[in-house]
């Protein structure tokens, strides 16, 4: 049988894909811009997770606290990485008033509340992979029943594969970045 990721996946028509949400108008890899996303119409909801100190995959795109939260602010210090704190102390940083005041509180939420939120809403959960290791979503996709519910996307390829041996049935993207200015792509002139 045909999951929902997968029909979308393999469809032909465009899709609307929802970047961190709808981060145009309101604060990327928030719920509300997830909500935001879903009221639009999006087919797919993007978001990004990176893992904190004690292993939790958290919504948020850079692997620095600074862009999206008041984490500068409140412990007094720059460049703090995600990496170097947990998840209790991610979820006290507020991820909303640097977009604007109206989305002050809004909170860098866990993976499994953003995929309880999106799915729970009807929507398609488009996982970006920024950090973090395959068999920890694996578990998380697998306790949430969300295998090929969702689609999993990652530039790193490694990771790819090795979530592809743990769950080879679910519908995978590999990401590549743009290639070099001056590279063979860019050299080809159409007449």
């Amino acid at each position: 049988m045909t999951s929902v990721a997968e029909r979308l996946w393999e469809s032909k028509s465009r899709l609307l894909i929802g970047h961190r949400g709808y981060s145009g108008i309101a604060p990327e890899n928030t719920l509300p811009s997830f909500a935001l996303a879903l009221q639009a119409g999006a087919d797919l909801v993007e978001l990004d997770y990176q893992h904190s100190k004690d292993g939790v995959p958290m919504v948020i795109h850079d692997a620095i606290l600074d862009r999206t939260t008041d984490a500068r602010k409140k412990w007094k210090r720059r460049r703090i990485k995600v990496s170097h704190k947990s998840a209790a102390e991610i979820q006290t940083l507020d991820a909303g008033s640097w977009f604007d005041a109206t989305f002050a509180g809004a909170k860098v939420p866990l993976l499994s509340e953003a995929l309880d939120f999106i799915c729970g809403h009807g929507g398609v959960a488009l996982i970006e992979r920024k950090s973090g290791d395959a068999a920890t979503l694996a578990k998380l996709l697998r306790e949430r029943d969300l295998i090929n519910k969702v689609v999993v996307i990652s530039f790193n390829w490694k990771f790819l594969r090795e979530f592809h041996e743990l769950e080879p049935s679910q519908v995978l993207g590999a990401l590549i970045e743009e290639p070099e200015p001056h590279s063979l792509f860019h050299q080809v002139r159409l007449v």
